[in-house]
């Protein structure tokens, strides 16, 4: 390549929707040959989480390094009647890589309501809306697969073409490739379907779950459409969620080849991670909703560096999305813009003495409601703050000694400093972050869209 040897090329691949305690280093029952052989040549991270358990906002924070928030994007659009989708007129992650020199090039859902160019992406593919029927899937080759995760496969069919096809420019590479998959709904596909016998098939043990410390809304959750209880439902699910996951390692597997084949792989900086998890019979639980807990919250995460520097570590450090375009800038040798103000974890990744940070995540609405929430975590504790409706609910676990959250402290008399700290340092990070309060929320100014539009304007 002709570009400058400070700027490396940059791969991200991103799925939805797959629990961080799903893949083959972790799980022996997983099948991701591709996802470990990248745990061994890079960092794994293994106390990766999400700053929004939900597709839209996740995403939100990953192309802006912002909290979804900051960027107003706090549900699917439509959920609670939101409106409002990510600002484009501010510094966006692709945009960086763009004015930087890079060629940025983007395949699959994207699900943020915009346009790829005005994300910063010149190249690529957004499947958002796209259908496709059964005669072209039966040209591509993937009849088999269930009519709403199509799209994702050709989303791969066409990275797969375009990289093919691809001749040095001179520009160094930022391509992004993001699958749906292992997002419901959940099939099987062909070629995995003796691998993952489903009486054998390990449960969460949160299922022991009685509900006696929760907020009452998280019971009636489990006793409707997204309870867990079925044990055989809740298990063939959970072994077509592993040949999911089996198919999106294929595909990741099949682009990597592809960097290597182009002699781009040694100068290469890859970030893989998920928006979110899944519950996945957890707490007697299925599917996602507005719920803060592991199953849900926790993500896979890998980085993988030029030359396989740092391969073959594990990061326990606690890391999160709001902070992979700052890192994904510095790791690529690019000064850090200004915008990115909550920095980068390119030290907590690589250093295992670094200082662990403390994390702050959110959620607004879902299918199940509205039960709005904000929250901390650090190593040791986690905290739960309700707002609106359902305040003043809180959640306390000690992870240490409850891993699982089954036991919720919040109310426990010995535990009144702690939760009154907590609230503290939360509502800090909120008012320091730009977040408004409950009834600003449900305003039209902010569920039309409007509030973000005049941010457009005054950015501009």
């Amino acid at each position: 390549m002709t570009n400058s040897p400070a700027k490396k090329h940059v791969l991200v691949l991103m799925c939805d929707q797959m629990r961080a305690d799903r893949m083959g280093v972790v799980d022996p029952m997983a099948h991701t040959p591709n996802l470990d052989t990248l745990c061994a040549d890079g960092v794994h991270c293994t106390q990766a989480f999400s700053n929004h358990p939900q597709c839209s906002p996740a995403r939100a924070c990953v192309m802006s390094g912002q909290y979804s928030h900051e960027v107003g994007v706090l549900a699917l659009k439509g959920f609670d009647n939101c409106h409002s989708v990510i600002n484009t007129d501010q510094v966006l992650l692709a945009k960086t890589f763009r004015d930087n020199g890079y060629r940025t090039v983007y395949f699959g859902k994207c699900h943020l309501n915009q346009e790829l160019s005005a994300l910063g992406f010149d190249e690529g593919l957004c499947t958002d809306g796209l259908r496709v029927n059964d005669e072209e899937a039966e040209r591509r080759g993937i009849a088999y697969v269930h009519p709403a995760l199509r799209s994702d496969y050709v989303a791969y069919q066409e990275c797969m073409q375009f990289l093919n096809e691809f001749k040095d420019d001179g520009r160094p590479l930022f391509l992004y490739f993001y699958t749906n998959l292992p997002h419901p709904p959940f099939f099987t596909c062909p070629k995995h379907i003796d691998k993952f016998p489903k009486d054998t098939l390990q449960l969460p043990g949160s299922r022991s779950e009685d509900f006696a410390t929760k907020p009452q809304f998280v019971k009636q959750h489990s006793e409707g459409s997204h309870g867990g209880f079925n044990e055989d439902q809740v298990r063939t699910e959970l072994a077509q969620y592993y040949s999911m996951m089996t198919e999106m390692d294929e595909q990741f597997g099949d682009i990597i080849d592809q960097f290597k084949h182009h002699g781009l792989w040694d100068e290469t900086v890859l970030s893989m991670f998920a928006d979110h998890g899944d519950m996945m019979g957890g707490h007697n639980l299925r599917l996602k909703g507005t719920l803060p807990y592991d199953d849900i919250l926790q993500i896979p995460m890998i980085w993988r560096f030029p030359h396989n520097e740092h391969g073959g570590s594990t990061s326990t450090q606690t890391l999160d999305q709001v902070h992979i375009p700052a890192t994904l800038i510095q790791a690529a040798g690019l000064e850090l813009p200004a915008a990115y103000h909550h920095g980068d974890q390119l030290d907590a990744i690589t250093n295992p003495d670094s200082t662990d940070p403390t994390l702050y995540f959110e959620h607004f609405a879902a299918y199940w409601g509205t039960h709005p929430f904000k929250g901390l975590r650090n190593k040791q504790w986690k905290f739960v703050s309700y707002y609106g409706d359902e305040a003043p609910l809180a959640e306390l676990y000690d992870l240490t000694n409850d891993p699982m959250e089954l036991h919720n402290l919040a109310a426990n008399p010995d535990q009144a400093e702690r939760v009154a700290t907590f609230s503290k340092q939360v509502e800090a990070w909120w008012n320091e972050t730009n977040g408004k309060d409950y009834d600003f929320y449900q305003s039209n100014e902010f569920k039309s869209g409007r509030w973000n539009q005049e941010r457009q304007v005054a950015l501009a």
